[in-house]
């Protein structure tokens, strides 16, 4: 799974909360997640905060609207964005505009994905 997050979007530390509980129950091995900070402004104090509120036990890197857009998502952020694929690394889903019923339906292609 790919997830790109910033520190000033709420919805992407409910999503990053969502998404540690999976990394924690499922191994390695079997789901591999990244997240993508996407702040235009760069502050570590902001940053460090909220990886220490979301808990974030996966691998979280540094990008830019740049690799936003790789992604196929145009030059307007809009967050958060998660991509989740199987394990040949088709895609499987792609989530953004995050809504009440969203983690459930992440729930359902992460699922679909360690099925298949």
């Amino acid at each position: 799974m790919v997830h790109f997050w910033a520190t000033w979007c709420a919805p992407c530390l409910s999503e990053a909360r969502h998404l540690t509980d999976w990394r924690r129950r499922v191994p390695l091995d079997r789901l591999a997640l990244i997240g993508i900070n996407v702040d235009s402004q760069r502050d570590e104090v902001k940053l460090a905060e909220w990886v220490r509120r979301s808990g974030a036990n996966y691998t979280l890197l540094r990008g830019d609207r740049t690799n936003y857009a790789a992604f196929g998502l145009g030059d307007t952020i809009i967050l958060p964005r998660l991509f989740v694929f199987a394990r040949d690394g088709k895609p499987r889903a792609a989530f953004g505009r995050y809504d009440g019923g969203t983690l459930g339906r992440i729930d359902r292609a992460i699922a679909d994905a360690l099925a298949g």
